[in-house]
């Protein structure tokens, strides 16, 4: 299967004087249909790696191609262009703007897009929240739902644009039990239904071991 996201000798370096490596040589490929677990300890450089493959963060040697294109020549807007119409994100807390409804949250990518609300933009919002299991909460603010609510939401905001691919920060990490198997098993759901890859870092092992394949990093280093 064609990879969305491909990384090649991939390394990144903070500071100028005193210089700290923290990923070293990462090769990974992210096929189409994938469901990746990222594994490893605090401070091992898993957001780090995330943050490059979501075209947040620049490595400092290696490639990254999306869809086999080599981003390394890309200006700032072309990647910002590229992010945007390509990769979702959903992280531990939901970030959904507070003075927003849910609704209008989800729009927000979209809107984004286009520069401004067009017609059937809404419709779409809604739809993708009645499949998230949100379709009587369309109106709520985000402080008048529940945690677990909260990151459906945040799932459905981060399908707005339909991504290739999902990049998901400790997306449970800041749910209950319940909530947390809830809103994995809609992930999961719609992976299998949509095709929609998954990137997920996790420190939980019950989730990680419920995905299709898991990589751990060790100091920066994929093992």
């Amino acid at each position: 299967m064609s990879a969305i996201l491909e990384l090649r000798g991939v390394t990144k370096t903070y500071g100028t004087r005193i210089k700290t490596e923290v990923l070293h040589g990462i090769d990974l490929a992210v096929p189409r249909g994938d469901f990746l677990a990222i594994t490893g300890q605090s401070g091992s450089g898993k957001t780090t790696l995330l943050n490059i493959m979501g075209l947040l963060d620049r490595p400092t040697n290696g490639t990254l191609a999306v869809n086999s294109v080599d981003t390394a020549g890309m200006d700032d807007e072309a990647i910002t262009a590229l992010r945007g119409r390509t990769l979702g994100f959903v992280f531990q807390f939901h970030h959904l703007l507070p003075a927003l409804t849910v609704i209008e949250n989800v729009m927000m990518p979209l809107m984004a897009d286009k520069g401004r609300e067009t017609p059937g933009m809404r419709d779409a919002a809604a739809a993708l929240l009645k499949r998230v299991g949100l379709g009587e909460r369309l109106n709520y603010k985000p402080d008048e739902i529940s945690g677990g609510q909260r990151q459906r939401a945040a799932i459905a905001r981060a399908l707005a644009m339909k991504p290739a691919v999902i990049l998901a920060d400790e997306p449970t990490g800041n749910l209950d039990s319940v909530s947390s198997g809830e809103v994995f098993a809609l992930m999961r759901e719609l992976n299998k239904s949509d095709g929609t890859a998954f990137c997920v870092v996790t420190h939980a092992a019950d989730i990680a071991k419920q995905c299709d394949r898991i990589v751990e990093i060790v100091d920066g280093r994929l093992v």
